[in-house]
């Protein structure tokens, strides 16, 4: 794997917008820019909900509501010559890398109760455990955990031990507040992950839970919505980025 130096977030801001406004150009079909923006893309829909950059790709997913709706596909783009890769065309929750892994979490259809965690391995991904899940305690992320697989759900952490190949259940103390849109991201030591919570123009917030008791805490509560936690900010009291309805964002 490259390893990749100076600020990652700086990195993979600089390749998105390159790599995203080629990928623009190239692909674009020959409709009207309204018909074309409604559509969006065809694998990430009209929205892009994260990504993250892994030997030598910008690996991008679409944003996904539930369930039943059944969006979020994954696809891939070369840093070196911009080939795209479709990995997956639905399902798709979150993606992140767990120790030295790509690990992605999917529903593998519509009408499927159990989740999948996938690996990346050899240039395929390998399905490594699975857990179902009730619909009020849908998964939202999978955390930066050093060694083993964590994913956060509405009221739950469920742990899963590779070497022992289960699932370890931890029920959250409090609430997770939501939203339409939610993004979630922890510190390098792993002990905790932040929730951004986005209610359009209700507002919107930041949490805390901490993953060895599963205690909730509040952070920041604003009448403007999240538009990504930034754990490293928040270790050097930059607390999170914000942004306004009618005017500028704000740090």
């Amino acid at each position: 794997m490259k390893s990749f130096s100076g600020n990652p977030f700086a990195i993979f801001g600089g390749a998105a917008l390159l790599l995203s406004l080629s990928f623009l150009a190239l692909n674009a079909d020959p409709q009207s820019p309204d018909t074309q923006a409604a559509k969006g893309d065809s694998i990430l829909g009209e929205r892009i909900a994260g990504g993250i950059v892994f030997e030598g790709k910008l690996w991008l997913r679409g944003i996904i509501g539930s369930r039943k709706d059944f969006a979020g596909g994954l696809i891939s783009l070369s840093l070196a010559d911009g080939s795209r890769q479709v990995h997956f065309e639905r399902g798709v929750i979150d993606i992140k890398k767990v120790g030295h892994d790509l690990c992605v979490m999917r529903w593998p259809s519509t009408n499927a109760r159990d989740v999948v965690l996938s690996v990346w391995r050899e240039d395929r991904f390998e399905d490594l455990a699975r857990f179902s899940s009730s619909e009020k305690d849908e998964p939202l992320a999978l955390v930066n955990s050093v060694s083993d697989s964590v994913v956060l759900s509405m009221q739950s952490i469920r742990i899963f031990s590779v070497d022992k190949h289960t699932w370890r259940q931890i029920k959250l103390k409090g609430k997770l507040r939501g939203g339409f849109q939610e993004t979630a991201d922890s510190p390098p030591s792993g002990d905790s992950v932040y929730v951004g919570f986005n209610t359009g123009e209700w507002g919107g917030g930041l949490q805390r839970v901490d993953l060895r008791t599963g205690v909730i805490s509040d952070v920041e509560r604003r009448d403007t919505p999240l538009a990504w936690p930034d754990p490293e900010g928040l270790r050097k009291r930059c607390k999170f980025g914000h942004r306004e309805i009618f005017q500028g964002g704000r740090v």
